[in-house]
């Protein structure tokens, strides 16, 4: 069962919407989600956006063992921010129900001048003691997406931003990994690498330990 936001089967509920960007929940019983418990405390939540790293493929084979720079998934602000968001929903999930989100940041160029919009999209849910969470696509430029590769709006304009609200990134696929060519990299002792896409948090190992 796909993940993924506009998937018919699956009803979308947005508890927050700014632009492009949203958090919703919805029931997705193939997910074989929890009730996460109240006495999880928000940092936990917090600090698994925030210490989530990536890596991305290598263009050409490296023959020499090169270590690929690493880089953080989210800003701290926007870890922050996000967390404190997707927990208030977390806490309220009913088994079976999953929270979704795109968010966006501005990502700095080289020697910190100017900076590009970057949208991440992903699911969050809470199952086995774990917090899960799976990428659907990480650090894209929405707008170049959805309209320089030619999204189909009338009349050969092009779509206002309440139409690019209605837009949608890929939040995850729970069978298999998209054809992505990036990596997430686990953070800490309680991260757990459970698809190059998906990490899992254990809680029970310590709500309070840094990743």
């Amino acid at each position: 069962m796909m993940f993924s936001s506009i998937a018919a089967s699956a009803e979308e509920r947005i508890v927050w919407q700014q632009g492009v960007d949203y958090i919703a929940v919805k029931e997705l019983p193939g997910a074989r989600s929890d009730k996460l418990s109240p006495t999880i405390p928000e940092v936990t939540v917090k600090q698994m956006l925030a210490g989530l790293k990536y890596e991305e493929e290598a263009n050409v084979p490296d023959l020499l063992g090169y270590d690929h720079e690493s880089a953080s998934v989210f800003s701290a602000s926007l870890a922050e921010r996000l967390g404190q968001k997707v927990y208030a929903q977390l806490v309220q999930l009913s088994a079976g129900e999953v929270v979704t989100f795109s968010v966006s940041e501005i990502a700095p160029q080289i020697l910190g001048l100017g900076g590009k919009p970057v949208t991440t999209s992903g699911t969050l849910f809470y199952a086995n003691g774990a917090l899960q969470l799976i990428v659907g696509e990480l650090r894209v430029n929405f707008k170049k997406r959805f309209i320089r590769a030619g999204y189909p709006i009338q009349n050969g304009r092009y779509p206002t931003l309440a139409e690019m609200a209605a837009f949608r990134l890929d939040t995850g696929n729970l069978n298999e990994m998209s054809g992505a060519k990036w990596k997430l990299l686990p953070g800490g002792k309680v991260q757990q690498q459970v698809r190059s896409d998906w990490i899992s948090v254990d809680v029970a190992a310590g709500s309070t330990t840094s990743v």
